[in-house]
């Protein structure tokens, strides 16, 4: 489609990207690709203040409850940046922050499990200007053979 792509500076992983002790499970940030190293990735990368040549990533490891504030932070962020248009919005992320964004999207502020959510599966919701959200496909995996779906 060779639109731009934008990352999201809270649009990662529980946790935070991190490296673990492998002895003592002791869990530690990892700053991430450096600038150059996301500049190489694609020319339609728009490259944001926070990516420097140390790494994108300069928060400590992050607990889990702070997942579902950064949760809210992105779906307000896109929710006011597509209030006036009809736009479509792919949002790439990873597999236990969806659980965080679908929650935030839906209006859950807590669920007794999980949904689940297979590696490189989509999900697609509208959120209309009608009061809630309709999810239309959830881990929908049309694109992947029954080898490629994870478990």
């Amino acid at each position: 489609l060779d639109l731009p792509l934008l990352p999201m500076q809270h649009a990662y992983e529980v946790g935070g990207p991190f490296s673990e002790d492998e002895e003592t499970g002791d869990r530690s940030p990892y700053p991430g690709a450096t600038r150059a190293m996301l500049a190489g990735l694609s020319e339609r990368l728009r490259l944001p203040d926070y990516a420097t040549d140390d790494g994108w990533y300069d928060h400590p490891y992050e607990e889990e409850q702070r997942a579902a504030e950064r949760a809210q932070a992105v779906i307000t962020r896109l929710r006011r940046a597509h209030a006036d248009a009809d736009d479509t919005v792919a949002l790439v992320t990873h597999g236990f922050f969806t659980q965080y964004l679908f929650r935030e999207l839906m209006g859950v502020s807590d669920m007794a499990g999980w949904i689940r959510i297979h590696n490189a599966s989509l999900s697609l919701f509208e959120d209309g200007d009608w009061d809630g959200v309709v999810a239309l496909r959830i881990g929908w995996t049309p694109h992947l053979s029954g080898d490629d779906i994870s478990d």
